[in-house]
């Protein structure tokens, strides 16, 4: 008797397949870059690289890092899946998007992100709730933070709340 099925159709190529992924994210992220050198406003010039026009190239580069940590992670153990969780994990996470994409009109930047931060590990196996609530709250303040202050964008604001 079997205690779960797995997916005898998974391929079995995926790393190179996620190297491949990942590098073209790479050479596009590249390209996005140099593009961010064109012609520059003077708003940009008068801010020294900070606010709204820096925001591309911090992206950019982060997408770059977290292209080049795919390439170089170590290969993963083939553990069994069971059949159908992916599918049920992409598309409960793309309500979760949704939701938190009509949360940021409604609640703000703040709430809603410390609500998406606080549920979808959850969603996706984590269970320990103390590490879950303390690192979505850091990361939502950290990042809420670095918009508000460094780049000079503002986030959408909480109806409820003033400064959230």
């Amino acid at each position: 008797m079997k205690t779960h099925d797995t997916d005898p159709t998974a391929p079995s190529g995926g790393r190179a397949i996620a190297i491949g992924v990942a590098l073209a994210i790479l050479a596009l992220a590249a390209l996005l870059f140099s593009q961010t050198f064109a012609e520059i406003s003077a708003f940009a010039r008068a801010s020294q690289g900070r606010g709204p026009f820096f925001y591309p190239r911090f992206i950019l580069a982060a997408v770059a890092l977290l292209g080049l940590l795919m390439v170089l992670r170590p290969v993963p153990t083939e553990e069994p899946v069971p059949a159908g969780a992916g599918l049920r994990r992409a598309a409960g996470l793309i309500l979760a998007v949704a939701a938190y994409a009509l949360g940021l009109s409604l609640a703000g930047f703040l709430i809603s992100s410390l609500l998406f931060a606080c549920l979808t590990p959850l969603f996706l196996g984590y269970r320990r709730l103390a590490v879950t609530a303390l690192v979505a709250a850091v990361f939502c303040l950290s990042v809420w933070y670095l918009f508000e202050n460094a780049f000079l964008i503002i986030l959408p604001r909480s109806p409820w709340f003033d400064g959230f």
